[in-house]
């Protein structure tokens, strides 16, 4: 019969402590969690202990005055509080992660997970169906929630249409860097019309933001105070519709700020892709890019370039060229507010070939 020696013995102690001492720290908020309840659960009034949708463990905490937040134990967190119409909205911390913890909070407080989705503009996590009961309510108390996770769920912010999910798409208008007709590298200038047209394209086909990117500070200036004149100023009674159209236009002086911007929201670098009017190695199909939105969660930038398109070398940086549009004519030298219009929609519009 096998006999350890000593230090097998010794060894195996100490891996066993050490294992045991990396179990008590991953759980640690869960066992001092239920050690108060034991001894001390006053100590645990208006918390409850649950996980996401992806498995992470965090703490909902009632403030007693409608607002909530998810403190995980990583620290990160996000204070939110549910409306009349069962939406969660954003206060402070991780817009991105009301996505995450909708099921669970949910489920938690008596209700299916309703379908919705995450709407950029209002930081809002929207249900777009009423909430049905799930179970009796849970109330906070000492004793915590027998509801602990919900399986599933995506990692990125998406909604539900239909049977499809959608990841969010996101559009820019660039005026630098960009080629005149002589191929030499220009700003355009920034347009009425564009602003106007395209920011009414983009909530028609839900675009979570539609960034408008130019590099001088007076050209961005002036783009505000068009439409400052529509949101708030005489234009926002006059014509209503308008001022909505604008709540998900951004002035950014840069590419990478848009990038950077998106990826703060939806904690994860979007793919990036642009329009031309030729073909390249990296061009892909609209079918195929509404595939991707349809069945992907990663987020969606597109770039429409102004004057005679990006620069050779800007275009080069990104992850995919949209295929050209062609018509039934050979004419092919559309604005590009009817080209944003037409891509829209199709890779957001309804699927009419299937009716």
């Amino acid at each position: 019969m096998y006999k350890p020696s000593k230090k097998t013995i010794y060894l195996t102690g100490a891996f066993a402590a050490v294992a045991g001492l990396v179990g008590m720290y991953s759980y640690w908020n869960d066992i001092s969690y239920a050690v108060c309840d034991k001894v001390y659960p006053e100590a645990n009034e208006g918390e409850v202990r649950l996980k996401d949708s992806q498995g992470n463990r965090y703490s909902l905490l009632n403030h007693g005055d409608g607002k909530e937040t998810a403190l995980y134990d990583d620290n990160r967190s996000v204070t939110f509080h549910r409306d009349n119409g069962g939406n969660l909205v954003w206060d402070a911390g991780l817009a991105s992660l009301l996505p995450t913890i909708a099921a669970g909070y949910y489920m938690f407080h008596g209700f299916n997970p309703p379908t919705a989705r995450m709407d950029g503009r209002t930081m809002t996590y929207r249900a777009v169906s009423p909430l049905k009961p799930y179970e009796q309510p849970n109330e906070y108390t000492s004793s915590g929630s027998t509801i602990h996770g919900y399986g599933g769920g995506r990692t990125f912010r998406s909604y539900e249409k239909g049977d499809i999910v959608l990841a969010n798409l996101y559009i820019g208008l660039v005026h630098y860097p960009i080629m005149n007709k002589h191929k030499d590298v220009i700003t355009t200038a920034i347009t009425n019309y564009d602003i106007h047209d395209i920011a009414r394209a983009s909530i028609t086909y839900d675009v979570s933001k539609y960034f408008v990117i130019h590099n001088i500070p007076a050209q961005r200036e002036l783009a505000a105070t068009i439409m400052e004149h529509w949101k708030s100023g005489f234009g926002s009674t006059y014509n209503p519709d308008r001022k909505d159209a604008f709540t998900g236009v951004e002035l950014v002086n840069s590419i990478a700020v848009a990038v950077r911007t998106i990826e703060e929201l939806e904690e994860v670098k979007p793919i990036v892709a642009t329009t031309d009017a030729r073909t390249y190695d990296n061009t892909i199909s609209y079918a195929r890019m509404r595939e991707h939105l349809e069945n992907e969660g990663r987020p969606v930038l597109v770039l429409f370039g102004t004057g005679y398109g990006m620069t050779k070398e800007t275009m080069e940086s990104f992850d995919y060229i949209l295929e050209p549009i062609y018509g039934h004519g050979e004419y092919n030298h559309l604005s590009v507010r009817s080209a944003v219009s037409i891509i829209l929609d199709r890779l957001r519009g309804e699927a009419w070939w299937n009716k």
